[in-house]
């Protein structure tokens, strides 16, 4: 009987210790994290590809080598359409659908294939974006809130001509990915 009244005290000390302290206030910090996903999506040219299309290139000799003859800029016809939460940062890259970029005159330009074949050694692509040279495989910011950027290929002569053939196809492909960053 003796413990039973120990222990009816002790309960009754701790319980009245507990409600004397019950009116006092406690802060403490909470740290919350996460990651906010944005929910939109756009679609290119209502996901069909986008071809340029130089048309005829011309050429002529010249001073040991070959030059092009006048100036091939072409608007790259690639019209973005987005649904959802599309507002906010965002980027777009041009990736080479090979993989491999050609180094000139300090830029990154897409290697142009003729007849299927040298990739880079006589052409090569410049993209421009709203009139300044873009790198291929180097991102660059996109304001989704205004308006779209204005792209453009341009046919540059990258080598000396000497693979040039009259009538020959001349191909090249890029990706352009955009994202959420």
């Amino acid at each position: 009987m003796r413990i039973w009244k120990h222990v009816v005290l002790l309960l009754s000390l701790m319980v009245g210790g507990y409600s004397a302290f019950a009116d006092d206030s406690v802060n403490i910090n909470i740290n919350i994290s996460g990651t906010v996903v944005a929910n939109g999506a756009c679609t290119f040219n209502n996901g069909d590809s986008a071809t340029v299309d130089f048309s005829e290139v011309d050429f002529e000799p010249a001073d040991g080598g070959t030059v092009l003859s006048g100036s091939y800029l072409e608007t790259v016809p690639a019209t973005m359409s987005c649904t959802g939460d599309a507002g906010g940062k965002a980027q777009m890259t041009f990736s080479p659908v090979g993989g491999v970029t050609l180094d000139y005159n300090g830029h990154k330009l897409l290697p142009v294939s003729i007849n299927d074949s040298n990739p880079g050694q006589e052409l090569g692509i410049r993209l421009l974006v709203n009139g300044l040279v873009q790198d291929v495989n180097a991102p660059f910011a996109v304001d989704m809130l205004t308006q779209q950027p204005a792209i453009q290929a341009e046919l540059v002569l990258v080598g000396q001509g000497d693979g040039l053939i009259n009538g020959a196809r001349i191909s090249a492909s890029a990706t352009l990915i955009m994202e959420f960053v």
